[in-house]
């Protein structure tokens, strides 16, 4: 008889055979539920706003041009590139090796979260609830640097168009949390990783 569990696990929306159940002690749902998510983002974007800022103003100090002039008046015509410059290449290379370092690393760590998602109680396994590897949470963080990368190849090129897109796909995976069945983004189904409560355990 074939061994299904043994068979390599593609990611999907639905969940293949052999897959184990997640269960949380006491009932509930064991996932991480897109509020929980939210509120785990906005603590990683309280501690990474020092270092971003810090790097932004050392790396890039013109990339804010508005100065606020209460006499002046509206021109209808200006554009978002005469208010906000492109981050310098340095920097946009900077916050993508920040960015990589911050998830990847905390994820594939022991304690399997990042600061924000540990305060929330969730962690980041792989399908079977183990560890990721660095590879994994390098690949599952791909919306956090690709936004990053269009920000410097925007900064090599002068413009801002390919952040607005990077910014768009972005939003469209992480909203994904909402409607997937076990609270999944794109980036999560494409690296075959689940967001689960602490407590939960993977059966057999």
């Amino acid at each position: 008889m074939d061994d299904k569990s043994a068979q390599p696990v593609p990611p999907a929306f639905d969940r293949p055979e052999g897959e184990p159940d997640v269960v949380l002690p006491g009932g509930g749902k064991p996932y991480g539920g897109f509020w929980w998510r939210v509120l785990a983002a906005l603590i990683d974007a309280v501690i990474l706003f020092i270092p971003v800022a810090i790097i932004v103003q050392t790396l890039s100090p013109d990339m804010v041009t508005f100065e606020f002039d209460p006499n002046a008046t509206v021109d209808p015509n200006f554009t978002i590139e005469e208010i906000f410059k492109p981050l310098s290449p340095m920097a946009s290379f900077v916050l993508m090796a920040l960015y990589m370092l911050y998830f990847a690393g905390f994820e594939s760590s022991p304690v399997m979260a990042t600061p924000g998602k540990r305060v929330v109680g969730l962690r980041v396994t792989d399908l079977y609830g183990h560890q990721l590897t660095v590879g994994r949470a390098l690949f599952r963080a791909w919306p956090w640097w690709i936004s990053a990368a269009a920000g410097l190849l925007d900064a090599l090129i002068g413009s801002a168009v390919l952040a607005y897109f990077a910014g768009l796909l972005f939003l469209i995976a992480c909203i994904a949390v909402a409607f997937t069945e076990r609270k999944q983004g794109i980036h999560d189904i494409f690296a075959s990783c689940l967001i689960t409560k602490r407590r939960a355990v993977f059966g057999n």
